[in-house]
C-alpha cells in the first residue's frame, strides 16, 4: 500500500443541516476567443485566471487571463497543454503529452520557464494545484489505479486518505491543507479535505461521487457530485457548514473547480448534453 504518512480518518467534515442555492454568487462567462471549448481551473488572490482551451482542431493549450487580456501558453516539450492551477507569484502548474515516450508530464511555468515534473517511474503525473508556498498537489498513475501526491522542496510524497484504493489532490491553501478525491473499493467516491493529522470526508447528499476541487485559506471548498439518480454532475461549495448548490444560470450541468480568497470561484459549464464547455467566473 502506497503512502508514508500515519495520519488518522475523522468523522465526516462539514456535515450539514440544509443545502443551499449558491450564496449570492454573480456569474459572468469566460471563453477564450475562437475556442471550440474553455475549462477554467484555477484563479489565485489577484483574480488571476488559469485554464484550459480547445482550438478548432481539438487540440489543447493552456491560457491565463489576467486583467482582462488572454495569453495562450505551451510548454515547448510536448502537445496538448493544460493548464491547472496558479498561485499569487503567478507560478502556473498544469500537464503536457509527451508524443514519443507516450507519457503524460506535468509542469511548473515560473517566470516564463518551464520544469518537467513526473513522479517517480509514474506514466502519468497530473499537477492540479499550487499554494503560495510552492507545494504543488496533484496525482499520479504508477499502473492502474490513481494515487495523489504533493511535492515540496523536490521531493513527492503519496497520499492515501486511510482505507483509499485510489485518490486524487485537487487544490492546496496557504496552510497546506489540500481537498481532494478518495475512492475507498466501495460504490461510492468521496470527498476530503486535510488538516493536522487528520483527513474529513466531504460527501455532498445523497450523492454517489463527491470531488472537492479546491479550498481557500477560510475552508471554503468548492467541487462537483454525481447524485443517485446518475444526472449530470454539478458544482457546490461547503461554507461555514453549509453545502450550496453552484449552478451557471440556464446551464446543464456546472463544474467548479477553483476559489480564491475574495470567494470567486471558476469552473466551466454545458448548455446541453454534450455541448461545448464555456468557463465561468462566480464572485460574491
Amino acid at each position: 500500500m502506497l503512502g508514508k504518512l500515519n495520519l488518522s480518518i475523522t468523522a465526516a467534515f462539514l456535515l450539514v443541516a440544509a443545502i443551499f442555492p449558491a450564496w449570492g454568487q454573480t456569474y459572468s462567462k469566460i471563453d477564450f476567443p475562437g475556442a471550440s471549448s474553455t475549462f477554467p481551473t484555477g484563479i489565485n488572490n489577484g483574480g488571476d485566471i488559469v485554464g484550459t482551451y480547445n482550438d478548432k482542431r481539438g487540440v489543447c493549450h493552456g491560457f491565463l487571463l489576467s486583467g482582462g487580456v488572454f495569453t495562450s501558453f505551451d510548454d515547448p516539450s510536448g502537445t496538448s497543454t493544460r493548464a491547472m492551477g496558479i498561485n499569487d507569484s503567478g507560478q502556473i502548474v498544469g500537464s503536457y503529452f509527451d508524443p514519443i515516450s507516450h507519457r503524460t508530464y506535468g509542469f511548473l511555468l515560473t517566470n516564463g520557464a518551464y520544469t518537467t515534473l513526473q513522479y517517480p517511474n509514474a506514466s502519468f503525473t497530473q499537477p492540479l494545484g499550487i499554494n503560495n508556498s510552492g507545494t504543488i498537489v496533484g496525482y499520479f498513475i504508477p499502473g492502474t489505479q490513481y494515487r495523489g501526491f504533493t511535492f515540496s522542496n523536490g521531493i513527492f510524497t503519496p497520499i492515501q486518505p486511510g482505507g483509499s484504493v485510489e485518490s486524487i489532490l485537487g487544490g492546496i491553501n496557504s496552510a497546506g491543507e489540500f481537498s481532494g478525491l478518495s475512492y475507498r473499493g466501495n460504490s461510492f467516491e468521496e470527498g476530503f479535505v486535510s488538516s493536522p493529522g487528520n483527513f474529513h470526508w466531504i460527501v455532498y447528499p445523497n450523492a454517489i461521487f463527491t470531488f472537492a476541487t479546491g479550498i481557500n485559506d477560510a475552508n471554503q471548498v468548492v467541487g462537483y457530485f454525481e447524485a443517485l439518480n446518475l444526472g449530470p454532475d454539478q458544482g457546490f461549495s461547503v461554507v461555514d457548514g453549509k453545502y450550496s448548490i453552484i449552478a451557471f444560470p440556464g446551464a446543464y450541468q456546472t463544474m467548479a473547480f477553483g476559489i480564491n480568497n475574495a470567494s470567486q470561484i471558476v469552473g466551466y459549464y454545458q448548455e446541453g448534453f454534450d455541448a461545448a464547455s464555456h468557463g465561468f467566473l462566480g464572485s460574491p
